[in-house]
């Protein structure tokens, strides 16, 4: 186990205007305008990946910090080639401390790899902005320096870094050594008591002793590796402690590789906080050759030559029991010819209404995930699927339906190739995305292709109380990220909605990865919403036009309310090779304020979402102009009192979807053409916004039509 790891910050040093990463030059270039950062060098590696290495300054740290942060620490920033996760980010300070909440785990233990983010990078990649990074890696240093990083009850980081993950099979006998070990996936193992003839290991226990938490994980490769990461308690060393347990092996038995499960129980270094975690391992060696070397080793030999031998680790799961149920209650569900993506909570319960209600003969099922044990209590497939592929098990599951087609495809949706496409989306009367992934639900209204079809978009809201459901018209002119735009703009203009993406104070930490959490949410709430789903998919499939709706349980009054989202027209503009999509309603807006001041010139902020990869920006919201804005008949000076609050409420109330994104001001009698002061504004803004890599939109509210001109 290395304590210090420098390959992974090597690289040949290059200038700055070298970089050929989009995202490195983004952060590069944020860095070198924020105002509490320094650039030291860059570098590229082998692997093309490029390293940015910069200082932070002036941290917000207490004179008596929690753990022991400076007011200025270096990072590296390593940004991979291929951009499907977030940047590396490592605290190289040799002294950094060990075990900070939200440090990543690894196989060394500096430098520190620090996790700046706990959502999943596909959710926010279409509008990644590097000067956010910046200060959220500022975030993580100071909100860690008066320890209020984490919640309190997050669990501990995994112990070990496993091969693999295996999960139990029914109930096992701490008195029966033979136990059945089946690989199922290369990644995924079961393992079940079992008799001789079946058996294909012999077990073996041990408790260790506590330790405390770092953020480093080990990953031993040999029993003397694992020795000396755990000590056994109240026992001897791990070697003394197989061999006299190998000599209790029944003779039978002891034919059979050892799968030798460990207890551990780590201990937070600040805290009472503590976490217990089994793992197996599996040393393909038999009670019976250890035995056997007594002949001819004395017991140091013994020890020696097992302190060599390899070994396998893998995260261990219990059986799915009432425990896990209790607290991860969640599903999934899906009519002719239907393609469906995702089926976990949501889509595997509405697939199973479509099948048990027989109104789908042929389905297209694609999902790239596999089925865990904690995934039962909220999933309608059964405990004996645990560990396999959800697409192929779904495909088990209806195995016994005559004359249902079902097609399973392990594939991310958004990586299929242009001939999957044409044969999974082409003939679709109805691709249903249950995914609850942004990047798929955009992919399917720009990227595809139906010929008779269209598409809708299921998911629930993170308490898992709200169902929301869009759907396209036939013609597909309201595709489903117009839809999605609308979505934003009701919970920004319905007050009933503010809380209604607010996510819920209870979270659990699903797998060994401090990103892999799930709402706590109720199984009874799932069933009356996939229900409703059901319905309302198959009601809106027989008419031509789009809808858009949102489903709230009330559980004081124990009924469900139906909430209209209203669906926008859209004015397209183009800009510079960019299409930004304006609002009707927002146009409506601008110019009844335009008309209300009459001689005066008037203005605001223009509010939105963007999307880098298909150059598209939408605009729907505006905030009106702060108490302290500056009229002429020639001018409008935009104030800011308030302005930061009103951006801040934006943002949360639709989970940061949605973020300023310009300006606007109106020219009370003249026509929508841009005076030599508004190009000067524009190029002032513009510069600002780049500095915080986000595009900038400016709009004019003329007599008879709006100008607009943007950068992305």
């Amino acid at each position: 186990m290395k304590d210090y790891n420098d390959k992974i910050l090597r690289g040949s040093e290059i200038r700055g205007d070298q970089l050929r990463l989009p995202r490195a030059r983004a952060i590069y270039r944020s860095v070198n305008n924020h105002e509490y950062a320094e650039m030291v060098r860059c570098q590229r590696n082998t692997s093309q990946d490029e390293i940015l290495t910069f200082r932070l300054k002036r941290l917000q740290i207490p004179e008596y910090p929690e753990y022991t942060i400076r007011t200025e620490e270096t990072v590296a920033v390593v940004c991979h080639k291929i951009e499907e996760t977030w940047p590396d980010v490592y605290a190289l300070r040799n002294d950094f401390p060990l075990g900070l909440p939200h440090s990543n785990a690894k196989p060394y233990k500096r430098p520190v790899s620090i996790c700046v983010a706990d959502y999943v990078f596909y959710d926010v990649r279409l509008q990644f902005s590097a000067y956010d990074f910046i200060n959220s890696i500022r975030h993580w240093f100071e909100k860690n320096s008066i320890g209020e990083l984490h919640e309190k009850d997050r669990p501990l980081e995994i112990f070990m870094m496993p091969d693999g993950v295996c999960a139990q099979r029914g109930k096992m006998d701490i008195a029966n050594p033979y136990l059945n070990f089946k690989k199922i996936t290369d990644f995924t193992y079961t393992v079940c008591a079992s008799n001789k003839e079946e058996a294909t290991h012999c077990m073996m226990t041990v408790v260790a002793d506590q330790t405390i938490a770092t953020s480093m994980v080990y990953k031993p490769r040999t029993l003397g590796e694992l020795s000396d990461i755990i000590k056994i308690y109240k026992a001897d060393a791990l070697m003394p402690y197989v061999v006299l347990e190998s000599a209790k092996i029944p003779k039978y038995a002891s034919r059979f590789p050892i799968l030798l499960f460990v207890l551990t129980n780590q201990k937070r270094a600040t805290s009472e906080d503590t976490r217990s975690q089994i793992f197996a391992v599996e040393i393909v060696i038999s009670p019976q050759e250890i035995v056997n070397q007594f002949r001819t080793k004395s017991l140091k030999e013994i020890y020696e030559w097992l302190r060599t031998y390899p070994i396998k680790l893998y995260d261990y799961r219990d059986d799915v029991c009432i425990e896990n149920n209790m607290v991860a209650n969640g599903v999934k569900e899906f009519l002719s010819d239907i393609t469906f993506i995702g089926c976990g909570t949501l889509g595997s319960n509405v697939i199973d209404h479509f099948f048990h209600k027989g109104i789908c003969a042929k389905m297209v099922v694609i999902d790239n995930d596999y089925y865990f044990p904690h995934n039962y209590g909220r999933h309608i497939l059964p405990a004996s699927n645990v560990m396999e592929k959800k697409v192929i098990a779904l495909k088990k599951l209806y195995k016994d339906i005559q004359n249902l087609k079902i097609t399973p495809i392990f594939k991310n949706a958004c990586t299929l190739t242009t001939n999957e496409q044409k044969e999974f989306y082409g003939d679709a009367s109805l691709i249903v995305d249950a995914s609850t992934v942004i990047a798929v639900e955009r992919h399917l209204a720009r990227d595809i292709s139906i010929k008779n079809g269209r598409c809708c978009s299921i998911f629930l809201n993170p308490q898992g109380t709200d169902l929301v459901l869009l759907m396209e018209d036939n013609a597909r002119t309201k595709r489903l990220d117009l839809l999605e735009m609308a979505y934003y703009s009701a919970i920004l203009d319905n007050d009933s909605l503010q809380n209604h993406l607010e996510v819920p104070e209870q979270q659990r930490t699903s797998t060994f990865s401090c990103r892999s959490e799930s709402n706590i949410i109720d199984y009874d709430d799932v069933g009356v919403l996939a229900s409703i789903a059901s319905r309302e998919i198959q009601r809106h499939h027989q008419e031509a036009e789009a809808k858009a709706e949102i489903w709230r349980i009330n559980k004081q009054e124990g009924n469900v309310t139906r909430v209209e989202i209203p669906i926008h027209e859209w004015e397209l503009y183009e800009s510079d090779g960019v299409k930004v999509y304006v609002s009707m309603k927002l146009q409506d807006t601008l110019n009844k304020e335009r008309n209300a001041w009459g001689e005066y010139e008037t203005g605001g902020c223009l509010c939105g979402c963007y999307d880098r990869d298909r150059c598209i920006i939408y605009v729907f919201a505006q905030i009106p102009a702060p108490p302290d804005s500056k009229r002429t008949q020639t001018s409008f000076e935009r104030g800011t009192e308030g302005l930061n609050e009103a951006k801040q409420e934006i943002a949360k109330r639709t989970y940061f979807q949605v973020r300023y994104i310009g300006e606007w001001h109106s020219h009370p009698h003249s026509d929508s053409r841009p005076s030599t002061l508004d190009k000067e504004q524009f190029s002032k803004l513009d510069n600002e916004l780049l500095q915080q890599d986000v595009p900038f939109v400016q709009m004019i509210c003329g007599e008879r039509e709006f100008y607009v001109k943007c950068r992305m």
